[in-house]
């Protein structure tokens, strides 16, 4: 209830063998049942005096500091050899790389070739009679 209390508007409570018991809003919901709101109410309680905490400790750690914002170091722009490396080699190392680089090299060559045979298989048909030309043979090819 603590987290859907916010953005619900209407709640519907079921019995133990899973009958609707009551449908109604939230805030007539929570006015009825007493154990319902403070189980709603203590949470979000408890919540915001863990961020209070939270917060006044950062504030009192970056008053002894006598800074309110530590600046961040970034490099800009820049990825490291490192950082790269051991991005490529979490991505499967060389040998993946290796085949993957000459997978798509021997796809692009068969494109080619192939794009280069059907214009020479065509071609013969202007050289020879259609009746000399074996379709079976090119298409085997």
């Amino acid at each position: 209830m603590a987290m859907i209390s916010p953005t619900a508007e209407f709640v519907v409570s079921l019995t133990r063998d899973g009958r609707i018991a009551t449908q109604r809003t939230i805030e007539d919901a929570l006015n009825e049942n007493e154990t319902l709101m403070t189980e709603t109410v203590e949470p979000v309680k408890k919540t915001e005096d863990v961020a209070e905490t939270i917060s006044r400790q950062h504030l009192l750690r970056d008053a002894e500091s006598s800074k309110l914002i530590v600046s961040e170091e970034i490099a800009l722009g820049h990825v490291s050899w490192p950082a790269l490396k051991l991005y490529l080699s979490a991505m499967g190392g060389p040998g993946f790389w290796i085949l993957t680089l000459g997978a798509l090299l021997i796809s692009d060559s068969f494109n080619t070739l192939s794009a280069w045979y059907l214009r020479y298989w065509t071609s013969r048909y202007e050289d020879s009679p259609s009746s000399e030309i074996s379709d079976g043979y090119h298409l085997t090819i």
